[in-house]
């Protein structure tokens, strides 16, 4: 399988992530995990809204197979087909509704989670002028500027300690 190598990279990360601070006789912190993402593929036009094209729910699929292990307890996506359906798969899977949020009111969102998914993990579908804003919010590292506009692979884990301590992660999926 093509994808596995980052399924395992994933796991390994997470599993790392979650052991630090822990004492051999303690249970492992209850860190929050978010993955976010920007939609997949777009179709081309000049459409508002477009739909996502077929190389575009491939990569949804994709990214619920990366997830399936994780313990999703949320999944945010803003009002626009294209994240909509790149968020559909991986709440379908997770048996947890999309929950639609404004891209401008990020911060919102974010405060809105709060602590509820202590030990578990957040999807978060944005877009390309959006989800770096996201990652530094949590207190995460990523690039300066926007992504590209033709960057779809980008995906984003920020794991927030108990500590307050932040570990990120940028993988291409």
């Amino acid at each position: 399988m093509r994808h596995t190598p980052l399924i395992v990279l994933i796991a390994l990360a997470l599993a790392g992530v979650l052991s630090l601070g822990a004492a051999p006789d303690q249970e492992p912190e209850k860190a929050t995990t978010y993955i976010i993402v920007r939609h997949a593929e777009k179709a081309p036009g000049g459409e508002r809204d477009p739909d996502l094209t077929a190389a575009g729910r491939e990569r949804a699929a994709r990214l619920a197979g990366m997830v399936r292990s994780m313990d999703i307890g949320a999944v945010r996506s803003t009002d626009y087909a294209r994240t909509r359906k790149t968020a559909a798969p991986i709440a379908a899977q997770a048996g947890v509704e999309v929950e639609l949020y404004d891209p401008r009111k990020a911060g919102e969102m974010l405060e809105a989670l709060g602590d509820r998914f202590g030990g578990r993990s957040v999807l978060i579908v944005g877009h390309s002028n959006t989800i770096l804003d996201i990652v530094r919010r949590l207190g995460g590292r990523a690039p300066t500027g926007d992504l590209e506009d033709h960057e779809y692979d980008n995906v984003f884990i920020v794991t927030v300690l108990v500590d307050g301590r932040v570990i990120t992660h940028r993988l291409h999926g």
